[in-house]
């Protein structure tokens, strides 16, 4: 099943945000609720968490691509379309950046 670039886009913003969400909160929560007792593992296995999440959930529909080397590397093995390439890095570096 084809799916549209709206579709592949839309999952992938959903993906990210997941993983944002994971990254950024295991740190504050440790921070606010443990006092930082349980350390580097934890900030490292949110993360990977939400990465399982995100590829086992939408990995059908948009590859689950959320870094935008794996966008290149996708493209380089003639998995998606350079005009896809174009518009994900151009989507991961405005949400990162929060540039408009």
């Amino acid at each position: 099943m084809a799916y549209s670039n709206l579709q592949i886009f839309t999952v992938e913003l959903v993906g990210t945000f997941i993983l944002v969400v994971f990254a950024t909160g295991s740190i504050v929560l440790d921070a606010e609720m443990f006092n930082g007792e349980l350390g580097i593992p934890f900030a490292a296995v949110a993360p990977f968490v939400a990465l399982v999440i995100g590829v086992y959930s939408f990995g059908k529909v948009s590859l689950a691509h959320f870094n935008p080397a794996v966008t290149i590397g996708y493209y380089i093995t003639g998995h998606i379309s350079k005009i896809q390439v174009l518009y994900h890095t151009r989507f991961i570096v405005c949400l990162k950046c929060d540039w408009r």
